[in-house]
């Protein structure tokens, strides 16, 4: 981290007085400046792709300082070499301790598996939420900021579990409305999806498949909605190719009312 120098015009931007006769300069660039982490990412993609001119057969996924290297065929672990061995050259700082190889990984908090062309998140990260919604649901209720801290573990799960982004919405609403120094009994819709969610994780790592769709098994969807002095209503249907209308899923809800006031506040003159 600490290997992107600094120019002297701009040291003084990161200075600090460790008392009133001693002043710190830091010459050299950290992640504890923010502008550290654009030159860093300057640099070792520069390293990164002289690594290619070496070995063309390789792919690189880089995330800040962490990398994860692809290699295939034959030679795969020469190719693999070659390239920590160039970088070396170039002098990156590796820390061999955090160094892990094989067909199945975890690498900046996700789980991924090449032999299922799988992604998920770590066991470690599942068993996390997997306690504190247990903790949670024990207990009935919740601090709202702290809910709102996991909601941010949620969000990054989702990045790879994409069949959980559409239960985090009543729980991002939920937050939104409430005080964020409450501690606030669990609605039922949101004890619903906690113990959905509690389910989906506990078995450790959680992935989901990753696969080519194929263009004969598209799905479309297809919705409307109504209003009128008396009635509001939505409905819809799923459509596939091949199959009849008649067997297709669908839905249809009608809004009262006494269900939804605030659809009829504006009064039939101006609806």
């Amino acid at each position: 981290h600490r290997r992107v120098a600094v120019k002297r015009c701009d040291q003084g931007w990161q200075c600090c007085r460790l008392s009133p006769d001693k002043l710190w300069i830091n010459e050299v660039g950290t992640f504890g400046v923010g502008s550290a982490s654009y030159w860093w990412a300057r640099m070792y993609a520069g390293t990164c792709r002289l690594s290619v001119l070496v070995v063309a057969s390789i792919w690189q996924l880089v995330f800040a300082d962490d990398v994860n290297w692809v290699v295939r065929g034959p030679d795969l672990f020469v190719d693999l070499l070659s390239v920590i061995l160039w970088q070396i050259m170039m002098g990156v700082p590796f820390a061999w301790h955090k160094f892990r190889g094989g067909s199945k990984l975890e690498w900046i908090g996700y789980y991924l598996d090449y032999s299922k062309f799988a992604i998920g998140i770590s066991e470690g990260r599942s068993m996390w939420l997997v306690r504190w919604i247990k903790d949670v649901l024990a207990a009935g209720a919740v601090h709202v900021g702290e809910l709102e801290e996991v909601l941010g573990r949620f969000a990054f799960a989702s990045a790879a579990l994409w069949q959980l982004r559409p239960w985090l919405g009543p729980m991002y609403a939920w937050v939104a409305a409430v005080p964020r120094s409450a501690l606030l009994s669990l609605p039922i819709m949101i004890r619903l999806i906690l113990r959905f969610i509690h389910k989906m994780f506990e078995h450790g790592a959680t992935t989901a498949p990753l696969r080519i769709v194929d263009k004969k098994d598209t799905v479309r969807f297809y919705a409307d909605a109504m209003a009128s002095d008396v009635r509001v209503g939505i409905g819809g249907y799923e459509f596939k190719e091949g199959r009849s209308l008649m067997d297709s899923p669908w839905y249809a809800e009608e809004v009262s009312e006494e269900v939804a006031p605030w659809l009829y506040e504006k009064g039939k003159d101006q609806t």
